[in-house]
């Protein structure tokens, strides 16, 4: 009996393992061409699925070859979330203002209120002055429930770290006021 219940868990691992590396080899190849909604996604998904080393390797293989800047950026974000290693951080906060539009519309299939990407740069604006300071342009630029999805990020790095929001504020020459009202708006 133990005999047989071993024999079925090694079956069942080997097989949804099978499955979960298959998975991840179809949803990578929808990264290889375009920018567009399916190509997004495809980064979106990798970012929240495993990877093993391989893959992994492979997708930073092909972002030290990628040329088109916002396929980059793409990679930059699965990179960085995947590996949370400060240089692909650091390029993915850098390259941010290139792809603002990802930032203000969801163009995905991943069904979110907000941007994913947007998610990203919010959790690096608690620490980090370039992403605050994007989040701050980004405010002011967007509208509707994106506005208030950024509004809402932006009180948490207030709340975090007022001297520090206000410091980045005022800057960048900044209305604290008009941030502070969107903020208070949301």
């Amino acid at each position: 009996m133990k005999i047989s219940f071993l024999i079925l868990y090694v079956l069942i691992f080997s097989i949804l393992s099978g499955c979960s590396n298959n998975l991840t080899k179809d949803v990578y190849q929808h990264t290889k061409y375009g920018v567009g909604e399916n190509t997004q996604t495809a980064f979106i998904a990798l970012s929240n699925i495993t990877l093993d080393e391989s893959t992994l390797e492979k997708i930073i293989d092909d972002y030290s070859k990628e040329k088109n800047k916002t396929r980059k950026f793409l990679y930059e974000y699965l990179l960085a979330k995947r590996t949370q290693e400060n240089s692909y951080a650091s390029e993915f906060i850098k390259n941010s203002r290139l792809n603002s539009a990802l930032f203000l519309k969801n163009n995905t299939n991943w069904i979110s209120i907000g941007s994913p990407f947007l998610e990203q740069l919010s959790m690096y604006s608690i620490t980090n002055d370039d992403a605050l300071l994007i989040l701050m342009e980004l405010v002011i630029e967007s509208d509707g429930s994106n506005q208030s999805v950024i509004a809402s990020d932006l009180r948490v790095a207030y709340e975090i770290n007022p001297d520090r929001f206000l410091m980045v504020a005022k800057e960048m020459n900044y209305e604290v006021k008009k941030i502070l009202l969107l903020m208070e708006d949301e």
